[in-house]
């Protein structure tokens, strides 16, 4: 099967090329999709596009890079027979960029999407879920404030996860244009980037969605004694993204506080005993919240695209961040 995907060929040069899709036959725990459509990850995918981003250690992913994108709502064709999904099945996945996508469901997350819920807003599980595996594990309860520094799309959904799940939520950004989206989805209380000040040991949970270091030694004051502040975007940029230590340490120590990772992948993909939750269970329920509403994302699409475009799409969001944001690619002409 002839498929076409999404190809970073070098940093900044992205490509759409022809791939040939193993058709041999399914394993007892995998799928094959028909992609509907993609959503791009900005921050993960841009820093990965310019070669800023390392994982644990260093030296950034090598190019090309071929596996990009993991947002995936799609049509299933062939289904193994320990997936719990049947062919003609509409779920969402981690799948990449790209026309077909072969899935195992063990290793990857695959989610029966609600009927009546539109490809363009189920596509947006993906992001919601980031904040989710903090919502399971945080100390903080509903009614606790919470603020939430940075409102990309992973920032703006965890400012709505946390509203939605009863905590008193504070939203920052520097971009006017990006606080004016935060309130069209309904986020109560959005305030400008130099208003941290303002809030001085206010919050039982700091949740910092930018992955800029700055970003995260100008919270940490926010944060009332005994809270904790989580890292939910990836840091990038190696030593250009760093602040003194001693930024971070004094009010950690003195105050009590917590850092650590909200790398969703603290918690299981799928569910186990004792555990609290998993990603599979988080995305059965981000899927729930953006069918009955609790979620709000049709302000945050700023561009519907087809594949041929995606090299314009990646380069206005770097170049054009006050027109562009949440960018979903339609797969279906190229089927």
């Amino acid at each position: 099967m002839t498929s076409l995907r999404i190809v970073f060929r070098s940093p900044m040069v992205v490509e759409l090329e022809p791939f040939s899709l193993d058709e041999s036959p399914v394993g007892a725990h995998e799928i094959i999709v028909r992609t509907h459509k993609t959503l791009i990850s900005p921050g993960t995918e841009l820093a990965l596009l310019q070669a800023k981003l390392a994982f644990e250690g260093d030296t950034p992913p090598g190019f090309p890079m071929r596996t990009i994108g993991y947002a995936n709502i799609g049509t299933v064709l062939v289904a193994g027979a320990e997936t719990a999904v049947e062919p003609g099945d509409r779920v969402y996945t981690m799948g990449n960029h790209a026309t077909h996508a072969r899935i195992d469901v063990r290793r990857s997350l695959c989610v029966p999407v609600p009927q009546g819920l539109a490809d363009e807003k189920a596509v947006f599980t993906r992001l919601a879920t980031v904040s989710m595996t903090t919502l399971v594990t945080t100390i903080a309860r509903a009614g606790d404030n919470v603020a939430v520094v940075g409102l990309g799309l992973v920032g703006n959904l965890a400012a709505q996860v946390f509203q939605a799940s009863g905590m008193r939520v504070n939203a920052f950004d520097l971009s006017p244009h990006r606080r004016e989206l935060a309130e069209r989805t309904g986020l109560e209380s959005v305030h400008e980037g130099n208003a941290m000040g303002q809030f001085s040991q206010q919050h039982r949970l700091i949740i910092e969605a930018t992955g800029s270091a700055r970003a995260l030694a100008n919270s940490i004051d926010m944060a009332a004694a005994g809270g904790e502040i989580v890292m939910i975007g990836a840091p990038w940029g190696g030593e250009a993204n760093s602040v003194p230590s001693s930024e971070l340490t004094r009010l950690i120590f003195y105050r009590f506080l917590r850092l650590r990772s909200g790398s969703e992948w603290a918690i299981p993909r799928l569910p186990q005993p004792l555990a609290p939750g998993s990603n599979t269970q988080n995305s059965a329920t981000a899927l729930d919240w953006l069918a009955r509403g609790r979620l709000t994302v049709a302000p945050l699409i700023t561009h519907r695209i087809s594949p041929g475009e995606a090299a314009d799409a990646y380069r206005g969001l770097l170049e054009q961040p006050n027109d562009y944001l949440g960018v979903v690619i339609d797969w279906t002409e190229d089927q």
